[in-house]
């Protein structure tokens, strides 16, 4: 599962600090984060959206009966657009399988 934010700066600290504890609490542990790069794009073949910030994490469910969403009322002060969650699958040769 994927989560989309955006958000205001100093997200990814805070999410650190005060998200990731409380969804791994509930079972549902992130696997990997990322954010917004702000620097300049040097490959200009590679479109980049400038002047956004966003924040993504991904959790993993064995199968889709165990996906759940955890209630994170603390993070809905810090988004700037209400976050989006997609439900991706492995491909056949990927090591999350």
């Amino acid at each position: 599962m994927a989560t989309i934010c955006h958000v205001e700066d100093g997200f990814a600290a805070f999410f650190a600090e005060e998200v990731a504890p409380v969804l791994a609490e509930e079972g549902v542990p992130v696997v990997a984060r990322f954010e917004s790069e702000h620097a300049e794009n040097t490959y200009p073949r590679l479109p980049v959206r400038t002047g956004e910030n966003v924040f993504v994490w991904f959790t993993r469910f064995d199968t889709p009966e165990d996906e759940r969403e955890v209630n994170l009322p603390m993070v809905k002060d810090r988004l700037t657009a209400a976050p989006k969650r997609l439900r991706l699958r492995p491909t056949a040769r990927s090591a999350m399988r």
